[in-house]
């Protein structure tokens, strides 16, 4: 699916499309090997709890990834 979307992700970031698609490739790949570690690390935690924790350090990184931007402008 995201084969079409290679050239406009690729202008975006100013890459190659090879680039782009390696890094979508490596992305795929660290999901699937870390994928089974976590859900083995977080089953004892109530689901609830480690949802409110996930979308804590989203907020968090998200928070940090804004803060250069907002700084510089």
């Amino acid at each position: 699916m995201i084969t079409g979307l290679l050239p406009d992700i690729a202008a975006d970031l100013h890459t190659s499309i090879v680039a782009t698609g390696q890094l979508v490739t490596v992305f795929a790949l660290a999901y699937a090997l870390s994928s089974p570690v976590l859900a083995t690390l977080t089953g004892a935690l109530h689901r609830r709890t480690l949802m409110i924790l996930s979308l804590s350090a989203f907020t968090v990184a998200n928070i940090i990834a804004w803060l250069p931007r907002a700084i510089g402008n």
